[in-house]
């Protein structure tokens, strides 16, 4: 007999079991160990325990959903950081029940809107989470660039330099009204290891900035009105990868047809693999 439980209520080795079983069919690998898959899960990608749920088939786990509450875009959110089934125990309702919990627990934080993503091509999932609800909204879209000491990027401007997340954090507050995917807002960025912000500073007023991390993605970028068409994105873009050392670069955005002009113009190729963004109103 399947039963649910909280993941607060169950060891970090389980949770990890069910995530490892559930993805092993899956379209891209996801291997971690155990402390990998808790930091990421549970730090940079805003989990928590309290708002998971694990099934269990007496002491094996079969199957986990992992949820994290944050203000996203004005409204109580309520993401699904992942849902996965072990292969031999689909089809039996453990999804669905999975869900149910999931959007309780939603309903039960006061919660206005679920959210997740899920990758173009996975044709079952998507159909499942439409069978909940769920809408395609956004396209995300991965861009990367490899062997970049062969590449030319940019032109070189002065006055870049360090800031701190504080004022990452108060240019995406005050001026930035546009939609930003999970990863890319303040709340991940402030929880990955080594994330680096510099600002483009003009007559000591921050008109640019780039935030990335040491695996070389680029979390951030942003130049203000006034300050665009003068190379400061590319230069920002080149500062990160002389300073960081990087030899591959990668950035995730939803639909926005400038910054895909922007990337390609550098060089910058589009992967495959890209994902949507789906919502559900509650």
């Amino acid at each position: 007999m399947i039963k649910y439980q909280n993941c607060i209520d169950v060891e970090d080795r389980k949770i990890h079991e069910a995530f490892q079983a559930g993805f092993s069919d899956y379209l891209v690998k996801m291997e971690f160990t155990c402390e990998e898959f808790i930091k990421r899960f549970f730090g940079a990608e805003g989990n928590e325990r309290a708002y998971s749920y694990i099934a269990m088939d007496e002491d094996r786990p079969v199957g986990v959903i992992l949820g994290g509450i944050k203000i996203y875009e004005g409204l109580k959110t309520m993401r699904c950081g992942t849902l996965c089934i072990d292969p031999s125990y689909r089809k039996e309702g453990i999804a669905e029940q999975l869900f149910s919990l999931h959007k309780s627990q939603a309903l039960a934080q006061g919660c206005k809107q679920l959210f997740l993503e899920v990758i173009k091509g996975n044709d079952k999932a998507i159909k499942f989470y439409e069978k909940q609800g769920y809408q395609k909204m956004y396209d995300l879209k991965i861009f990367s660039l490899h062997n970049i000491d062969q590449k030319v990027l940019g032109t070189s401007v002065k006055n870049i330099v360090p800031i701190a997340l504080e004022q990452l954090s108060q240019i995406r507050l005050n001026t930035i009204d546009t939609h930003l995917n999970w990863q890319n807002d303040i709340e991940f960025i402030e929880k990955v290891d080594g994330q680096l912000h510099f600002g483009y500073l003009d007559e000591g007023d921050v008109q640019g900035v780039i935030s990335a991390n040491p695996m070389g993605r680029i979390h951030f970028l942003w130049v203000s009105s006034k300050s665009r068409g003068k190379g400061i994105a590319s230069s920002l873009v080149t500062h990160v990868i002389n300073h960081m050392e990087l030899s591959n670069v990668t950035v995730t955005f939803p639909n926005h047809a400038n910054l895909e002009g922007f990337y390609k113009h550098l060089g910058f190729k589009q992967a495959e693999l890209s994902q949507f963004e789906m919502y559900l109103t509650i």
